[in-house]
């Protein structure tokens, strides 16, 4: 019997805190766009970003696509793999304000 070990690499959470079911929420990693499914409310969505292949840090933009020109841009948030530095976790909230949706980076404590 095998035991299997999670590849390294970006692990990250998003909660929808807002009122509404997220249904076209997408990333771009490295000029490649991915769609995250389907995030009811009061639910949760975790992604992968497998980051072994990146020699240098990269920024993570998040869009709705229902509103592609609203970004919401995390500076150097992918790292390359290092041998100290193999699997991170990160938690991000979906969070409506006064009816407008927003990408927030939850503080780690």
């Amino acid at each position: 019997m095998f035991a299997s070990i999670d590849p390294s690499g970006l692990y990250i959470t998003i909660e929808n805190n807002s009122e509404i079911d997220i249904k076209d929420l997408a990333y771009i990693v490295d000029h490649t766009v991915y769609k995250v499914k389907k995030i009811k409310k009061g639910n949760e969505a975790k992604i992968f970003i497998f980051t072994a292949n990146f020699p240098k840090k990269q920024d993570l933009i998040f869009y709705f696509e229902s509103n592609p020109n609203n970004k919401f841009v995390f500076l150097d948030k992918i790292q390359p793999t290092t041998p100290t530095r193999l699997w991170i976790y990160e938690n991000d909230s979906i969070i409506s304000h006064e009816n407008d949706i927003t990408i927030e980076e939850r503080n780690h404590s």
